[in-house]
């Protein structure tokens, strides 16, 4: 129930923030004590023509160009890491999973919007069903497509600090979810 809650209140903002709109019951509050000085440090003159918010959409949109081209890099990298795993990689059969047990990783991971399961190798069977359990359940709430929107929006807005960090959470709170789910159900199956 707290998982729908929070994916409906994510969907609220989301269409907020791209939408916005005021239905009747908004309060609308006047901010002239903060608006007026905000908008006088944005016109506030720096050099000859160029203004203070002249100087913070540079630096957004340098932001958002470094955001976008360190996004590059990750799918590049991991277009590679997926090719040299499925080369070399130890592939465990499995019918709706495309897994690999390899040494270049010391815990498993999902990679990739396609969803490949890496495992490390000096897992004993019981640990990489523990993990094949947690790692599928990554890929059934598309947590790597999260993760890429997520990296979208730093784009968008600049990759300014609070995003940088945003991103950060969301990886925290997607593996904390998910353990804790993955708990309860093998308590419930161990019982």
């Amino acid at each position: 129930m707290n998982q729908v809650f929070f994916r409906l209140f994510l969907l609220i903002i989301f269409i907020k923030l791209c939408f916005p709109f005021e239905t009747k019951l908004s309060i609308l509050i006047p901010l002239d004590k903060i608006m007026n000085p905000l908008i006088d440090i944005l016109q506030y003159k720096l050099f000859n023509q160029i203004y203070m918010y002249h100087f913070l959409l540079s630096v957004a949109i340098i932001g958002s160009i470094y955001q976008f081209t360190e996004l590059m890099k990750q799918i590049r990298e991991c277009n590679y890491i997926i090719r040299e795993i499925r080369k070399k990689g130890n592939r465990i059969v499995n019918p709706d999973y495309e897994i690999y047990q390899t040494s270049y990783i010391n815990t498993p991971i999902v990679i990739g919007l396609q969803g490949i399961i890496l495992i490390p190798e000096n897992l004993n069977n019981e640990e990489i069903d523990y993990a094949l359990k947690h790692e599928i359940t990554h890929i059934l709430h598309k947590d790597n497509f999260i993760k890429f929107i997520v990296n979208v929006f730093k784009i968008i807005f600049g990759g300014l600090f609070q995003y940088t960090f945003l991103t950060s959470s969301w990886i925290f709170i997607l593996n904390f979810t998910l353990t804790k789910k993955l708990l309860k159900i093998l308590k419930n199956t161990k019982n």
